[in-house]
């Protein structure tokens, strides 16, 4: 017996092998070394094109975040184009070096650690 199947192609929706374009819903959490948290919903939109956008809110806890990224060796690298004043956490912007796992649907993005901050992104694909 012989199956077959029709598949469609989703490569233009992809942003990689396992991480499909579109709109994840989640928390931000970031750690300061001296144990302080915060913690907030955040929703960032991938588009096929290698763009994002984060949400952010009033406190900055997240900032949010626009622009461009790719993806390399299991990291995101985000590079930010807006324009930001000096008086807050600028790692609570979405831009840099991100360590990423998708399972389930669910995007977790990591940056930090150590002796500094972490920065964490738990979102769900919508």
């Amino acid at each position: 017996m012989l199956l077959t199947s029709n598949l469609n192609s989703c490569a233009d929706q992809d942003l990689d092998d396992s991480v499909p374009a579109g709109e994840y819903s989640g928390t931000f959490e970031v750690t300061y070394p001296d144990g302080t948290t915060h913690d907030s919903p955040v929703t960032v939109t991938f588009e096929a094109g290698k763009t994002y956008s984060a949400t952010g809110n009033e406190d900055r806890y997240p900032a949010g975040g626009s622009g461009t990224y790719t993806i390399t060796d299991n990291q995101f690298k985000f590079s930010d184009e807006n324009f930001w004043t000096a008086e807050f956490d600028w790692g609570l912007i979405l831009n840099g070096n991100y360590a990423y796992t998708y399972k389930n649907k669910q995007l977790r993005l990591t940056k930090g650690g150590k002796d500094s901050a972490t920065y964490t992104y738990t979102l769900n694909a919508e």
